[in-house]
């Protein structure tokens, strides 16, 4: 079927370890935005921001021992509606228990709200935010939200230290613990 309005874009970028490719970092940011403006901080900004620190590792040479997922999430504003299809799709029904393939994820690295869906999973789910500044009071779901509210240099801080966070994820040698149920 032809998707309506909202539709996932996912990226992979193969491990290189023959017994950690298996293993998998998940990285998200939202792809959608609010009808009424661009969208530049909600949340084109952390969408560049992830785009951003892998063009970082791979102009470092960077090799990943894991496989590097990304999701830029369709339908994120109406419920969290494109991580949950990825997430239903491929770890199983939010009212089952996580399959096997769950384990699988490493860490899941999220820019901006929405890792409770991925917690879900008990898969280790981290949220990165931004800086409020003018978002809560000036562009947040306005017709303000333009590129000229985005600090250029917030992006470049942000970028570094997503990649420093996703290679750090990566070199483990032990898995970040799961949460105990």
């Amino acid at each position: 079927s032809e998707p309506e309005n909202n539709v996932n874009i996912i990226g992979e970028i193969s491990g290189n370890d023959a017994k950690l490719k298996s293993e998998s970092i998940l990285l998200g940011a939202h792809f959608d935005s609010w009808h009424s403006a661009t969208g530049a901080t909600d949340n084109g900004a952390n969408c560049i921001v992830l785009v951003e620190a892998l063009r970082i590792l791979k102009q470092i040479g960077y090799e990943p021992k894991r496989t590097i997922k990304v999701g830029l999430w369709g339908g994120e504003e109406q419920a969290y509606l494109g991580s949950a299809a990825y997430a239903k799709k491929h770890f199983g029904d939010l009212n089952e228990n996580p399959n096997i393939a769950s384990k699988k994820i490493a860490a899941y690295l999220n820019l901006d709200n929405g890792a409770e869906t991925f917690d879900h999973y008990n898969i280790p789910s981290f949220q990165f935010i931004q800086d409020d500044l003018a978002y809560r009071s000036a562009t947040h779901h306005t017709t303000l939200d333009f590129l000229e509210y985005v600090p250029e240099n917030d992006i470049m801080k942000n970028a570094v230290i997503l990649a420093w966070t996703i290679y750090s994820l990566d070199t483990m040698q032990e898995n970040i613990p799961r949460k105990q149920k």
